[in-house]
């Protein structure tokens, strides 16, 4: 019977199946590929296999995740195999856009490193990102890696978070959004280890599409960040603030407070009343 469908009828239905999940744990090797679509409907015949090959969509959205199956097991989850499987899925994604997450959560010496970099050499593909990591073991090298994320991507949806015993640091460079035709990004999500690179001209900045932010600084944040992406984000309608540590800094004369118009949801966590106040009172007008 599924022999009789048309291509397009199959792609449909495969495409229902995706994301392909890929789990790291320390007590069984990686999931085989065999056992991932679309690899797993390629097996079935040589027309389905045609089929597979010649749409790169189908290999295009990535889950990698990581459980702990057991403190006292000898196995190695950095296996080498996962990563040549990962990259034999970006290269038969060919150009299309990436929808990528990674849940990395458990302690896998550098395997959420080597993981990491791998998307992020194919950065410029990314439409989706969601990117939670969690280290707990030092690092072998005594500078903590650092992964740029540089260039214009067609990125709608990026959510990052990097916490543990060590700071592993993304940047995220914005200062390629300088036109309303150039950002895709509704949605942006920064917390721990990760960091924004703004325009050299705060002012260029442009956020046209942002409905949804939500950020999170460090101890001694320059909240003139936190300004330059709300003034360049009109059309926001969802706002979480969090200001951790006890000192702020500004760099730029007082310029009155910003309107946000379609803002609907507003969360302020803050370590001081000093912070809490200059945000509400200096950056955001109800």
């Amino acid at each position: 019977m599924a022999q009789n469908l048309s291509d397009d009828i199959l792609y449909a239905i495969f495409l229902q199946a995706l994301p392909s999940e890929f789990y790291l744990s320390t007590l069984r090797p990686p999931r085989k590929p065999w056992m991932v679509p679309p690899f797993t409907f390629s097996l079935v015949s040589r027309s389905w296999r045609t089929l597979v090959l010649s749409r790169p969509t189908l290999w295009s959205r990535i889950s990698v995740k990581s459980r702990s199956e057991s403190e006292n097991d000898d196995s190695d989850p950095g296996d080498p195999i996962i990563y040549h499987i990962l990259n034999r899925w970006l290269s038969l994604s060919s150009h299309a856009p990436l929808w990528i997450q990674m849940d990395l959560s458990e302690e896998l010496e550098t395997v959420h490193e080597t993981i990491l970099s791998i998307f992020v050499k194919e950065y410029l593909r990314w439409s989706v990102a969601r990117i939670n990591i969690e280290y707990w073991r030092y690092p072998t090298s005594p500078e903590p890696p650092t992964f740029p994320l540089q260039g214009f991507s067609p990125i709608t949806s990026l959510s990052l978070r990097l916490f543990g015993s060590y700071y592993l640091t993304v940047f995220v460079d914005l200062s390629s959004f300088i036109n309303d035709h150039f950002s895709r990004l509704e949605y942006l999500s920064i917390t721990a280890g990760a960091t924004v690179r703004l325009p050299a001209d705060r002012n260029a900045l442009r956020l046209p599409r942002l409905r949804s932010l939500i950020y999170e600084s460090r101890e001694g944040a320059n909240l003139d960040d936190v300004r330059c992406i709300l003034s360049a984000s009109p059309h926001l309608e969802l706002l979480n603030l969090k200001i951790w540590g006890k000192s702020i800094s500004t760099s730029t004369p007082d310029r009155g407070s910003l309107r946000l118009p379609y803002l609907t949801s507003l969360s302020l966590t803050a370590f001081t009343q000093l912070a809490a106040s200059y945000v509400i009172w200096k950056i955001i007008r109800f």
